[in-house]
């Protein structure tokens, strides 16, 4: 009965996913967690093996065979800094997470109304996250987040709560998975007197993995904003301790692939129980995204 209801409960959501165009707040829940995702050109919905399965597809975290701290700063665009932390870890029925994202902006410089300097201020954003995921079968599983948000502009607070859902299958005898996640379902926050809804998105993706070399793409619906974006990357194991990865992000907002905008490449090492991954993706104008990942397994 409860794994027909979280099914039956996944399909009504996403049956009544609003479809009107607008533009949302809380921009910061779009940028992606881990160097390794990162490589793939955000394709990982399908494959979401590590801790950072709380951010993509939170039913990847039935794959982890054990606990897993995983730690992550990207030097993002317009000099700003996004930081991640998380730790999940099996139980004894289904995986637990528990995550917290941080993106800072440093100090800007305050002005009056008449342009006149005032005292400087900074603005940061930060969500909480707390992740489930168990089995509905021996080759399909389930995810839920629930995330607690702030954004911060000085003084001024804005708060908000989202869930996240996601469904991922493997089939028997073959290389291939399917995922399914939609993230940031909630209502409306609200900064000062202007409302905003937040980043409500669908996913899907699918990977393939054989003899060392896997292959995935996911297609991404920002449903308020009626923008699509399209994931395509692949990694291949060098040699049981070095992967190689590189993807690609177009969206509707893409900035031009003649500038490599969109291409990201990356690198992993396992050394002494520890993972470190490595990714860059330019953005055109905007700069360069460095992002660097550590995973500690227990």
């Amino acid at each position: 009965m409860n794994k027909k209801f979280a099914i039956f409960s996944f399909i009504i959501i996403v049956c009544n996913l609003p479809l009107s165009a607008e533009m949302t707040g809380a921009s910061f829940l779009k940028i992606g967690i881990g160097a390794r995702a990162a490589g793939l050109g955000n394709a990982f919905t399908a494959i979401s093996d590590d801790a950072t399965a709380m951010y993509w597809n939170p039913a990847g975290l039935v794959q982890l065979t054990g606990p897993q701290l995983l730690m992550t700063h990207t030097k993002w665009i317009a000099d700003t800094n996004h930081n991640f932390i998380g730790y999940s870890g099996p139980m004894k029925n289904g995986v637990i997470g528990a995550g917290i994202i941080y993106l800072s902006q440093g100090s800007m410089e305050g002005r009056d109304d008449a342009g006149q300097k005032t005292n400087n201020f900074a603005a940061r954003d930060m969500a909480v996250t707390v992740s489930y995921g168990n089995m509905i079968s021996k080759t399909a599983n389930y995810g839920v987040n629930v995330k607690l948000i702030r954004q911060q502009i000085a003084n001024e607070k804005a708060d908000g709560i989202a869930i996240d859902l996601g469904l991922m299958k493997h089939f028997k005898n073959s290389p291939i998975a399917l995922g399914i996640s939609i993230q940031n379902v909630g209502s409306k926050m609200k900064f000062v007197s202007q409302s905003y809804d937040l980043p409500l998105s669908m996913n899907i993706g699918t990977s393939y993995n054989i003899g060392g070399i896997m292959i995935a793409m996911d297609i991404k619906r920002q449903i308020y904003e009626k923008n699509t974006r399209l994931s395509i990357g692949s990694e291949y194991m060098l040699m049981p301790t070095l992967a190689l990865r590189t993807g690609y992000l177009m969206s509707d907002e893409s900035y031009g692939i003649n500038n490599l905008s969109g291409l990201g490449v990356g690198i992993g090492i396992r050394a002494l129980g520890l993972q470190t991954d490595y990714s860059f993706m330019p953005y055109a104008l905007l700069g360069n995204a460095h992002r660097i990942s550590f995973t500690a397994k227990f």
